[in-house]
């Protein structure tokens, strides 16, 4: 009879762990453990170094359930926001995503290259050099993108 009780127990557990999936996402240690995965092949050590924090500040986030999502947004390439802070849908950003952001990068410049503009002051010259490099920059990763995804549907 302990055999049926440890089934009935593993379905319970199963079913229980299927719903917090489905309705809260992953845990913060698991999404952890992928990106580390993912961006290191497992080492934490450098993981930690890839992301700028020193290698306890991992082992306590694995260990707490938790991570600074902002640092590790900020130094994970292609990993998605919408993941980070759902735990839900694709760890890293498709190319129509990226292409989605990468647009509204764009004009986020281009609006901050307008204000700098209309301020008429010469000290603004270093950061509207900044921008620009920033606006061509984003220009080259969209198109890099468009390419991709015409390669993609192109047919042989």
């Amino acid at each position: 009879m302990q055999f049926a009780d440890t089934k009935q127990q593993s379905a319970d557990t199963y079913i229980y762990n299927l719903f917090t999936l489905t309705f809260y996402g992953m845990r913060k240690s698991e999404m952890l453990e992928c990106l580390i995965n993912y961006y290191t092949d497992g080492n934490k050590a450098k993981f930690s170094t890839h992301i700028g924090v020193k290698p306890q500040t991992v082992s306590a986030w694995l260990s707490r359930n938790t991570f600074d999502a902002e640092v590790i947004y900020e130094k994970c390439e292609g990993v998605s926001a919408d993941w980070l802070l759902s735990g839900k849908g694709d760890m890293i950003k498709t190319d129509n995503q990226q292409f989605a952001d990468n647009e509204i990068e764009i004009h986020s410049l281009k609006k901050e290259i307008e204000r700098l503009k209309s301020l008429k002051n010469p000290q603004n010259g270093d950061k509207l050099y900044e921008l620009c490099k920033d606006l061509i920059s984003n220009y080259r990763q969209r198109d890099i993108i468009i390419d991709k995804l015409v390669s993609m549907t192109e047919t042989k």
